[in-house]
């Protein structure tokens, strides 16, 4: 069979050459490169198995090499190796077993004798004493009774965590106190426990009498530990550190205090929900269904529109408004002005216990043809604001985070509070000679910069003069009206 040129077939081949030069190629590869002669231009590293010497061959680019010596091993029938062997142990463990390889072997180990003393050692009173030679091995075991030890070797007893049962007494060395490290000693000489440090002698604590804790350090507890623990003057610090101070304290957070009673006139503190009882603040829009007769707490409420101005929700008259409700829990009274919008009227009623209100009676105004308005509106006691607040005594030199104006609680008020929130106080509607509360006067000149509060409009009796160079801002859908 001729062999292949393993450079063929190549660009130049022709196209009736081509399958033939392929063909030998793939010959060669079928007769695992076994052949008579060896290829042309065959690659170095192609294998090639040898028939007639049974091996595998590798071509280095010049002649072929063994790759093993000889592969003619017949595992097909290898039941057993030709020789026996024999896998021993000798020394303090001794074993040895024979192996063909046909099967897995085991066997027993025996470990030598090296300690005769067999059996159980130690007791409540006795330990045991132990040998054991380099290797690990435990040669011998004896018994050694604890009093035997003591009294042999007291000096050297070490007692370092446990207890010792069956002792009844231990016997303390005795002396002037030794400096010994770690040596605990009866000191003879001034009657006292003392422990040895290496340089100096400690004294134990006598229970029996006051002792001096002058210059001991102690470990400071976490704050908050309320135990029998000593306190330590860190401790001590940190745990007053987070109180306020009697005097001038300054407060943090959201302090709290007891509501004083309405009215009260003295220097307890005045929280929110006090000020916000004796003084008349600012409230939501009354609603569009709201019923006059069920508004019986104190504020100042605004009717912004007059459909919901209805008689059959009692109000006075069918127009937009300012409704203001004094409330007297003394006496158990509720009084309510309405002021009519773009008008000087006012009307008022009141109501006292569980009866109903009175009817709304209009203020006399000076165009009313009355001879005496003396009893149309008696309101000098409606509210008494003299005492709704006195911020003198609300707080003193005490300081606390101020309040939202509206806020009703237990929360500290501020004299910040108090000033705010008796900006919106209303002692009485009108003043007038007498007992008469007729005339509600405002100033006639602008002397001073003024901005609207947001959601609010504004209304004065003319006429008004504005001072040069005096702005008064009034935000977008706000009105300001003079009458």
């Amino acid at each position: 069979m001729p062999t292949a040129n393993w450079n063929l077939p190549a660009l130049s081949s022709t196209y009736s050459s081509f399958v033939s030069e392929l063909n030998t190629k793939l010959d060669d590869l079928v007769m695992g490169m076994d052949l008579a002669t060896n290829p042309l231009n065959l690659p170095a590293g192609a294998i090639q198995w040898k028939g007639g010497s049974n091996k595998w061959q590798k071509w280095s680019g010049t002649a072929w090499a063994n790759l093993s010596e000889n592969y003619a091993i017949n595992v097909a029938t290898a039941t057993t190796w030709t020789n026996a062997r024999t896998i021993a142990i000798t020394g303090d463990l001794t074993y040895s077993t024979s192996i063909n390889g046909s099967a897995n072997v085991t066997g027993v180990a025996t470990l030598s004798t090296v300690n005769a003393a067999v059996g159980t050692y130690g007791s409540t009173t006795v330990v045991p004493v132990i040998t054991v030679n380099a290797k690990g091995l435990i040669t011998n075991v004896s018994s050694a009774s604890l009093a035997s030890m003591a009294t042999q070797a007291a000096s050297a007893v070490a007692i370092t965590g446990g207890t010792l049962a069956g002792i009844t007494s231990l016997n303390i060395p005795t002396g002037a106190g030794s400096t010994s490290e770690g040596l605990v000693q009866w000191d003879t000489v001034n009657d006292k426990l003392t422990v040895g440090t290496g340089a100096a002698t400690k004294t134990f604590v006598d229970l029996d009498s006051t002792q001096s804790l002058s210059g001991k350090l102690f470990v400071t507890q976490v704050a908050g530990n309320s135990s029998l623990l000593p306190a330590t003057t860190e401790f001590v610090t940190t745990a007053n550190n987070l109180k306020a101070n009697l005097a001038s304290p300054s407060f943090t957070g959201t302090p709290v205090a007891p509501t004083p009673p309405i009215l009260d006139n003295t220097t307890k503190i005045a929280t929110t929900a006090y000020v916000n009882s004796n003084a008349l603040m600012l409230q939501a829009n009354i609603g569009s269904s709201i019923n006059l007769d069920t508004m019986t707490s104190n504020g100042v409420f605004h009717q912004p529109t007059d459909a919901n101005a209805t008689v059959l929700l009692n109000y006075p008259v069918a127009l937009a408004g300012k409704l203001e409700v004094y409330v007297n829990a003394t006496i158990n009274a509720i009084y309510q002005y309405y002021h009519v919008a773009n008008t000087t009227d006012i009307y008022v009623r009141a109501k006292l216990g569980a009866g109903a209100f009175t009817s709304w009676s209009r203020l006399a105004k000076t165009t009313d043809n009355v001879t005496s308005a003396t009893t149309a509106v008696n309101a000098t006691n409606a509210v008494n604001a003299t005492n709704a607040v006195n911020a003198t005594n609300a707080v003193n030199a005490t300081t606390s985070t101020t309040q939202t104006v509206g806020n009703a609680t237990t929360s500290i008020a501020t004299t910040a509070f108090v000033a705010t929130a008796l900006t919106t106080i209303k002692t009485k509607p009108g003043s007038g000679g007498g007992n008469d509360d007729i005339f509600i006067e405002n100033s006639r000149i602008v002397t001073t910069n003024y901005t609207l509060s947001p959601g609010k409009s504004a209304s004065s009796v003319g006429p008004i003069a504005v001072n040069s160079g005096v702005a008064i801002t009034i935000p977008v859908g706000a009105k300001w009206v003079i009458l």
